[in-house]
């Protein structure tokens, strides 16, 4: 049996996502992210633009927000129209591009 599996490398993070009856590989790296972000005292932190590489990306909406382990994650909407999973590490202070869709 084979299997699809879609390899993120970003930030020296890996996701695997496995499909079944293909192997397929995918590599993503993004050389810089920064985030400005929302952290008002009555409201949660929240991401309100980021930048790849120079480039600014506004933020139109928050589609999902979870919690992991010393993390909050958020699936973001660009202006440009992909979505974007953006990771922020409580511990280290630090956001991290974890996944990227394009329309």
């Amino acid at each position: 049996m084979r299997e699809l599996s879609i390899y993120y490398a970003v930030h020296a993070k890996q996701t695997i996502v496995n499909f079944a009856n293909i192997i397929f590989f995918v590599q993503i790296h993004m050389e810089s992210v920064t985030v400005e972000s929302y952290a008002g005292s009555q409201a949660e932190e929240h991401p309100l633009r980021f930048y790849i590489d120079k480039r600014k990306i506004e933020i139109i909406s928050i589609e999902k927000r979870w919690l992991t382990p010393g993390c909050r994650c958020f699936k973001v909407l660009g202006d440009n129209g992909c979505l974007y999973v953006l990771e922020y590490n409580s511990h280290k202070d630090t956001w991290s591009l974890l996944k990227v869709d394009r329309p």
